[in-house]
């Protein structure tokens, strides 16, 4: 009996997560750099294609412990960091409204529509 409940609270804690992850935007939250440095900016989007972008318009990356960075174009054709601190360096011009490439965008496009092209059982039963 206790393992069927274990097993039921974790697939209903996999559905509802997968459901509250579709679709978010944070709207204009502040956010902190490793060195107390604060900016304005939000993050949205679905689990394949998201995005920072502070209020100025510039994209970044990055993370509460190593700090966000301005965003430039990677080889595969996705963010990466340019090096340079949001809120403390000037950003790189090509971070302004930053997108990522045709052939990245496609290719996430397409996991995105394989995952919801799954039905939520499948999905459930797979991730266990």
């Amino acid at each position: 009996m206790k393992n069927w409940l274990v097993r039921n609270f974790l697939v209903l804690l996999v559905v509802s997560t997968m459901h509250a992850f579709q679709s978010y935007d944070t709207g204009w939250i502040l956010f902190h750099q490793p060195n107390g440095t604060s900016f304005t900016a939000r993050y949205w989007g679905d689990p394949y294609l998201n995005w920072y972008e502070t209020s100025e318009g510039y994209r970044f990356v990055g993370n509460r412990e190593s700090g966000w960075f301005y965003a430039v174009l990677g080889n595969h054709g996705g963010f990466k960091s340019s090096g340079k601190m949001v809120g403390v360096d000037t950003p790189p011009v090509s971070s302004y409204k930053l997108k990522r490439s045709h052939g990245h965008k496609s290719m996430m496009t397409n996991l995105r529509n394989t995952w919801n092209s799954t039905s939520t059982t499948d999905q459930v039963l797979n991730f266990l």
